[in-house]
């Protein structure tokens, strides 16, 4: 079998990571609403709260749309927090975030929040490493062994990847492709588009679309189902990829009601086929 997997939150935990960059922004955020890093994450803990009473209008939105949303991965809430300030996100305490962050003279609230992404997750790394969930370099050799290639392909960059999979034993050829920027999140055109319960999925993600079209899976497996899955179970349905694609969401502690739910679904925009907990149920 050919195996396309996602990288992080598939091989790896990502709750540290998310919370230390939850706390970054609110160290960041903190001098300019003249409150403490305490207060700012307690802010932003209330308003992470009311975004997740809507998911399906609340997420990650770099263009305007939304990509991904804020109740499928601990490392967008960031992302969804910000969108749902920028759009008019109501608690007591939003327009003093939306006030003073505007008057530092920031292009935008998403655009702050974008520009200390990048810099909080190089931190988390230089301070706390990342590694691989354990026993994941067996579950390679033994996929490797049992004849299965696997494609690592990941929104993160290559270098990363490598090195990463690297420290673990785990080196590109022989079986295994790395690639790395795949851009599942980006949006081209705004149609296609499709419903699934509720939630506005954009399908045309030309960056994603290619690399799926070059491994050609016979089984794709990621953690977040709009970013991983969706494209997929669209090809799939199209006839664009194999009608015998299997589609694995791996579960984990924030994983989202609305994805679990798309393993129960009929018909032929199915996202989700198999759920597991862990890598090792790959085997």
């Amino acid at each position: 079998m050919r195996i396309l997997t996602d990288f992080d939150g598939v091989w790896t935990d990502q709750a540290g990571e998310a919370r230390f960059i939850q706390s970054w922004l609110a160290r960041a955020t903190a001098p300019l609403i003249g409150a403490t890093p305490e207060e700012a994450l307690g802010d932003f803990d209330a308003f992470f709260s009311e975004a997740l009473r809507e998911p399906a209008r609340n997420g990650w939105a770099p263009d305007g749309r939304i990509t991904g949303f804020v109740d499928e991965d601990l490392l967008l809430s960031t992302g969804s927090v910000f969108h749902w300030l920028e759009k008019g996100g109501e608690h007591p305490r939003a327009d003093v975030w939306r006030d003073r962050i505007r008057a530092a003279g920031h292009a935008s609230i998403e655009a702050f929040a974008s520009d200390q992404f990048g810099p909080a997750m190089a931190a988390y790394l230089k301070e706390h490493g990342h590694r691989l969930v354990d026993g994941a370099a067996d579950v390679v050799a033994e996929l490797l062994h049992r004849g299965h290639e696997i494609a690592f392909v990941s929104n993160s960059n290559q270098p990363k990847l490598a090195t990463m999979l690297g420290a673990a034993g785990i080196e590109e050829g022989g079986g295994v492709r790395v690639i790395g920027d795949a851009r599942k999140w980006w949006i081209g055109d705004d149609e296609p588009k499709v419903e699934v319960d509720g939630r506005l999925l954009h399908m045309d993600r030309p960056h994603y679309a290619a690399i799926l079209k070059d491994v050609d899976p016979d089984l794709v497996i990621g953690d977040v189902a709009s970013f991983d899955l969706a494209l997929p179970a669209f090809l799939r349905s199209r006839g664009d990829l194999s009608p015998g694609l299997r589609l694995v969401l791996r579960r984990n502690e924030s994983t989202s009601a609305w994805a679990l739910a798309q393993a129960e679904k009929p018909g032929p925009l199915r996202l989700v086929d198999e759920i597991v907990d862990s890598v090792a149920e790959l085997l």
